[in-house]
């Protein structure tokens, strides 16, 4: 990993673990002093900043396409090879909270409003899955298609606006509203807000 100083603009360069992983995410803890890091080793770690060290490994059994740290910093939720998204207590490595599964790899995930609603994109589908945490009603998400491959996504800090690049380049904006209670609300909000980008069935959102 290559750290910037953006006041010197100076680099450092670190080696996680052995060095021999293909690492393919990280995420910041909201304290700024640790990462998240994901590997096609089938492992996510915690990286000390301060100390340049390995703080806790977790065994995913599958390889890590993407990584979160939640903003409460108490969980790590990792994207997986397998299609399923999986929540981790970063201090201890168990695996805390439902498992949410895709169909197909899942290469991104990000998360906002204390864990009622975390998204997940996958380049494979084109698709797109909201995860109320607190419904279990919708056990595979709500499914929202694109006409392009969906790269990566991310909530803007502290804001409802979330962030989706496709593999064409394109950046797509969308606002949604807090909190949600259930996943019939989310429903609503994310109609209310895409309607308009719909094609004739409602089944794809260009991009």
């Amino acid at each position: 990993i290559r750290f910037r100083n953006t006041v010197d603009r100076s680099y450092t360069t670190t080696t996680v673990g052995s060095g021999q992983a293909v690492l393919t995410s990280l995420s910041w803890h909201p304290d700024g002093k640790t990462l998240a890091i994901g590997a096609l080793d089938w492992s996510a770690r915690v990286f000390d900043v301060e100390s340049q060290s390995v703080v806790q490994t977790v065994r995913c059994l599958e390889q890590v396409h993407g990584i979160r740290f939640h903003e409460n910093g108490k969980w790590i939720i990792t994207a997986l090879q397998d299609g399923t998204l999986r929540v981790w207590n970063p201090e201890t490595g168990e695996r805390v909270g439902p498992m949410r599964k895709h169909q197909v790899p899942v290469r991104s995930v990000a998360t906002c409003d204390d864990f009622l609603v975390s998204v997940s994109g996958s380049s494979a589908d084109s698709a797109i899955r909201f995860w109320p945490a607190n419904d279990d009603a919708y056990e595979n998400g709500l499914l929202f298609k694109f006409a392009a491959p969906v790269r990566t996504v991310d909530f803007v800090p502290g804001t409802e606006t979330l962030a989706i690049l496709d593999w064409n380049g394109k950046l797509r904006l969308w606002e949604l509203r807090r909190p949600y209670t259930s996943a019939a609300e989310l429903q609503q909000a994310t109609t209310e807000t895409l309607g308009a980008s719909r094609n004739a069935d409602g089944t794809l959102l260009p991009m």
